[in-house]
C-alpha cells in the first residue's frame, strides 16, 4: 500500500495478500489494504483464476493504469 500511495509504484504479485471475486484481464479492480480500506483502482493485466500461478515480473496493475484514491 505504501509503495502505491507514496512512491507511485505499480501493483506487483509480491504485494498481493489475497483477492475477492472474479475478474478478467482488462477489468477495473479495487486495490485495498489488508484491513480492507480501498486505496486505488486500476486495470488488471491478469485474470483472477491465473493470479496464483502468475510468474511474470510484469505488474498485475501497471502504474499507468492505476488511480490512487
Amino acid at each position: 500500500a505504501h509503495a502505491i500511495q507514496h512512491k507511485g509504484k505499480s501493483l506487483l504479485k509480491a504485494g498481493i495478500c489475497g483477492s475477492n471475486g472474479e475478474f478478467h484481464a482488462g477489468d477495473v479492480v479495487r486495490i485495498c489494504t489488508r484491513e480492507g480500506v480501498a486505496i486505488a483502482q486500476g486495470i488488471t493485466h491478469v485474470d483472477a483464476g491465473k493470479l496464483s500461478n502468475y510468474s511474470s515480473s510484469s505488474p498485475i496493475v501497471h502504474r499507468d493504469h492505476l488511480v490512487v484514491l
